[in-house]
């Protein structure tokens, strides 16, 4: 279960560009991959800048993000902590009224322990984004990014598949009121 508050810092169109900071507290009752019960806690937070590079045209975005998690193994009763760092940029241009395609690539780096106290690996994603307008009050985003680069600690590879998934798919739709 989770859910996204954002509180807006600046107003692009009253400043030299937009800043929101989102929150999104989630927890969990059972492992996602093998269904083993546990006791899951998080919070993702994001700092997101954006601007309109050419007006109406083309949209540059830049996120920081803060991500900790901490699960607790009800059956073996251990505890994990895993925090993870990030930085994003993303551009986009308007192909049509209401519909934006562009490309984003985010670098994150993955922690054990709950004050960064161990880098246990690093990611590079690259990949497409589209968002659209559905009426006056509606929209859809998605973004498609694989890993293009990566090593966690420890092991050889172009890639860290420990940490990080080798593709990530984000879909929403939301409805403003």
């Amino acid at each position: 279960m989770a859910f996204d508050a954002r509180f807006r810092l600046l107003d692009r169109d009253r400043a030299p560009f937009g800043l929101t900071l989102s929150v999104e507290p989630h927890w969990g009752f059972a492992d996602e991959t093998s269904g083993v019960r546990i006791d899951h806690f998080g919070i993702e937070m994001l700092l997101r800048a954006d601007r309109e590079i050419v007006p109406d045209r083309l949209f540059g975005g830049l996120n920081l993000l803060f991500d900790t998690d901490r699960t607790r193994l009800l059956a073996a009763g251990g505890i994990e902590q895993e925090p993870m760092l990030g930085i994003g940029a993303a551009l986009a241009a308007k192909v049509a009224p209401g519909v934006w395609i562009g490309g984003e690539a985010r670098y994150l780096r993955s922690y054990d322990g709950a004050a960064l106290n161990t880098f246990s690996g690093q990611g590079l994603y690259l990949g497409p984004t589209l968002y659209a307008r559905l009426g006056e009050r509606g929209w859809l985003s998605a973004a498609w990014n694989f890993q293009a680069w990566g090593g966690a600690t420890g092991t050889s590879g172009a890639l860290d598949l420990v940490n990080f998934e080798r593709h990530q798919l984000k879909f929403r739709v939301g409805y403003e009121f």
